[in-house]
């Protein structure tokens, strides 16, 4: 088979690259133009795009890696890295496919990132062996995805029997359930999303990626916010990606000081319950941490009925010696990054 590699997309290449993940069994809103185009408008991002054409031009495979790094100087290269989720999309899991496509990947990201690192989020088995030859390390981790296609009935019959009482108490409590999508509401989701993250200590885009997100998906109806209100006051927001017949949890935040109204049980299950009704199928949760090592995330998402799946990770690392360096300063790098700006939007 003759095969064409194209880094360079132009506008007719987008027309075909968007069927062709829309009908791959494992297409995915991460190896989508709708994404690539996300990231590159969001000027804090890099994307890395391989797509293999056949000797008719047609598409037999597209992966997408998003290139990050802290902005701070002197250590930003010590944090550059390149994450993919939900690629590589080959067509018939062709392992000769799999193997170019890869390939240029890595020749891509020569000298630019320590290490990239695939977060599966369907099964890879049938491609596994071309990961390992081309020095990816394979490493087991968690993800809970939730049935929705059962209905409202069924996602509570699932639920832990706390959650289902805390979600009765919320309903008393006269929270209101609504969905978000003007720039100002944006806005205000970020900062509860920023507040919650800083708080656990977790590391979360600059606001430009998620206005990105916002001016190329949400008119697609893509990208949805999802808000609870008590009376006049957002106190609970969550971002997910509706792709297909899948939703997946991206960002959540909520104002520890309403915790009393149990917002975090439920926004989620009305989240899946507005899935059901629009005939999603599963409400990807998102990851839930290694097999067998206490995680306190994964046993508050499981609560909610899902099953856990292992779909595990593909890494690999370009340069050791500074990849153990950057291991080494991470908790420093947090640190910064924590004092460096504290401007709210």
């Amino acid at each position: 088979m003759q095969v064409n590699v194209i880094t360079e997309v132009d506008e007719e290449l987008k027309i075909q690259w968007e069927k062709f993940v829309f009908e791959h069994p494992n297409g995915n809103i991460f190896q989508s133009p709708e994404y690539y185009k996300l990231i590159l408008d969001s000027k804090i991002l890099k994307p890395v795009v391989v797509i293999l054409l056949d000797e008719n031009k047609n598409i037999v495979g597209v992966l997408i890696g998003v290139i990050q790094k802290e902005n701070i100087p002197i250590i930003s290269y010590f944090t550059a890295r390149c994450i993919v989720w939900g690629g590589p999309l080959v067509k018939n899991n062709n392992p000769i496919l799999v193997k170019t496509v890869i390939s240029k990947f890595n020749k891509e990201l020569k000298n630019k990132v320590i290490y990239s690192q695939f977060r599966n989020i369907f099964e890879t088995n049938a491609i596994r062996e071309e990961f390992l030859n081309a020095g990816f390390e394979y490493i087991d981790h968690l993800d809970i995805h939730n049935n929705l296609s059962e209905g409202t009935d069924y996602i509570l019959k699932n639920m832990n029997s706390e959650r289902r009482h805390n979600i009765r108490r919320a309903e008393r409590k006269e929270l209101e359930f609504i969905e978000l999508n003007t720039r100002e509401n944006l806005i205000i989701a970020y900062n509860l999303i920023k507040d919650t993250y800083s708080r656990l200590r977790l590391p979360l885009y600059p606001f430009e990626v998620f206005e990105s997100a916002f001016n190329n998906l949400a008119a697609k109806k893509i990208l949805r916010i999802f808000a609870v209100r008590l009376k006049e006051k957002i106190i609970s927001v969550r971002l997910v990606l509706c792709h297909k017949d899948m939703i997946y949890d991206w960002y959540a935040g909520t104002d520890d000081d309403y915790l009393k109204y149990y917002p975090n049980d439920y926004l989620p299950f009305k989240v899946m319950e507005w899935g059901a009704i629009n005939n999603y199928k599963y409400f990807d949760f998102g990851g839930a941490g290694k097999p067998n090592v206490p995680y306190g995330v994964r046993d508050y998402k499981l609560k909610f009925g899902g099953q856990l799946v292992n779909y595990g990770r593909y890494q690999k690392i370009y340069n050791v010696i500074v990849y153990s360096l950057a291991a080494r300063s991470y908790l420093l790098v947090k640190k910064l990054i924590k004092k460096k700006d504290k401007k709210e939007y």
